[in-house]
């Protein structure tokens, strides 16, 4: 999935593993619209660890489309996740299905390897590496990943002042929307919606202000918007987008939300997903 935000690197190390792999010409790809993105911030503000509605769209559901273009009755994926990169996928073991993709099983074989014998075997099979790994990347995944530490960040400016400057900008005159100051974007604060004590802790220290002011806020800056119906096996689809003003608590709204109908709820990437059918 060529999300848009890739890193030029990434790109290039799919296409060398490809060749590698004797792969040419099989290699499946969805393209998408590298505005998207940007459209997202526009839309909905800045994304963050807690809120992941990018990854939801520029990732997830272009995955489904893409398997349900290539195998309608589903697949099997293996990919290379691992316990020890985050509680959360340590607590999702070594087969499991995403909510968000139903038409897919993912499994993954180096479940539990730990860095050291990921990069001993990459060694022994002389296989393709990203070579953004040595240019002190630890994690690589989109551009603008909250999921990023401040190190990466500083790295991704000083290798694409370019596309750092844009996103700095973009995020700074949300920052500004929301009446935070330009620390807030400096320190990497935009990462959280909610964030941890210690991160709390740490913008008391350097004097910078996390929440937004709620006083004032006009009621016209609510909005909603309804995409046109789509048909999907032989009914009408409505997809209904809203976005709004302040983040809304869905962990509390999860209390009534049944009542609407069948709820699909991912507390990491901040998305509940309503189905009415009738």
């Amino acid at each position: 999935i060529d999300t848009g935000i890739e890193f030029p690197e990434t790109l290039a190390n799919v296409e060398e593993a490809t060749a590698e792999l004797g792969l040419k010409g099989r290699l499946l790809v969805k393209h998408v619209d590298p505005e998207q993105f940007w459209r997202l911030l526009d839309k909905y503000g800045m994304v963050a660890r807690d809120f992941r509605v990018c990854c939801k769209t520029v990732k997830l559901g272009p995955t489904t489309q893409l398997i349900e273009e290539h195998f309608p009755n589903g697949c099997l994926s293996f990919i290379g996740q691992r316990r020890y990169e985050s509680r959360r996928r340590a607590q999702e073991g070594r087969v499991w299905r995403n909510p968000w993709v139903p038409n897919q099983i993912g499994a993954s074989p180096i479940y539990g390897w730990t860095a050291l014998m990921i990069w001993l075997y990459l060694f022994r099979e002389q296989a393709p590496v990203n070579r953004l790994y040595i240019h002190g990347f630890d994690r690589i995944g989109c551009m603008f990943c909250p999921a990023s530490t401040m190190s990466e960040f500083q790295a991704l400016a000083a290798r694409y002042p370019q596309k750092w400057r844009r996103w700095y900008r973009v995020a700074l005159r949300i920052a500004q929307q929301r009446g935070l100051p330009e620390g807030w974007v400096k320190h990497g604060f935009w990462r959280w919606r909610k964030h941890p004590p210690k991160i709390r802790e740490m913008a008391q220290q350097l004097g910078i202000t996390l929440q937004t002011p709620s006083e004032g806020i006009p009621a016209e800056r609510l909005s909603y918007s309804i995409r046109p119906p789509e048909r999907a096996e032989g009914s009408t689809r409505y997809t209904v987008h809203g976005s709004f003003t302040h983040p809304i608590p869905l962990g509390q709204a999860m209390a009534f939300l049944p009542a609407l109908g069948e709820v699909l709820f991912d507390p990491n990437l901040g998305i509940a997903r309503i189905e009415v059918r009738g």
